[in-house]
């Protein structure tokens, strides 16, 4: 007989504001106390990206401040040289960009466009550091099909 249920049952439990914020906040804390240098920095940018993949997964209300600053924090972990903190990162953008940053029939809006796409996209094409680059066109790849080509105009240009 098998000491684990096959059936498991999952009862969420609502947080509060305040847990909500303490977790949301968790990121600058790690960038404040500079936890990215030194020994266990690679493993730490790692970890804060997975952090910000699951925060997204799970949905929790973030303000756009705590939004737009966790975006922030992926893009500086999409320039590392190493890969596996950059697949982090871009499966973090992944859930990101699908949980917190909408976008409506008609495409996404002009501060996503140029936030996101026109900036990695300039990124890929000029930036003479070949791990930001890699970075970069790993992330593009993970972006909603939505945002990349709203309308058949866009293929076109």
């Amino acid at each position: 007989q098998s000491l684990v249920s096959s059936e498991l049952t999952v009862s969420p439990l609502p947080l509060n504001e305040l847990t909500v914020s303490s977790i949301a906040e968790l990121v600058t804390s790690v960038e404040a106390a500079r936890l990215y240098r030194g020994r266990g920095g690679e493993l730490m940018r790692a970890a804060v990206s997975r952090l910000i993949e699951c925060l997204s997964l799970a949905r929790l209300a973030l303000t756009v401040k705590q939004q737009v600053r966790l975006l922030d924090s992926l893009d500086a972990n999409l320039k590392q040289p190493n890969e596996a903190i950059q697949g982090a990162a871009a499966a973090g953008l992944r859930a990101l960009m699908r949980s917190y940053f909408p976008v409506g029939p008609k495409g996404p809006s002009q501060r996503l466009q140029s936030r996101v796409v026109d900036k990695y996209v300039a990124i890929v094409e000029r930036d003479e550091n070949p791990a930001a680059t890699r970075g970069f066109a790993l992330a593009l790849g993970q972006l909603p099909s939505k945002i990349l080509a709203p309308c058949i105009k866009v293929l076109d240009s």
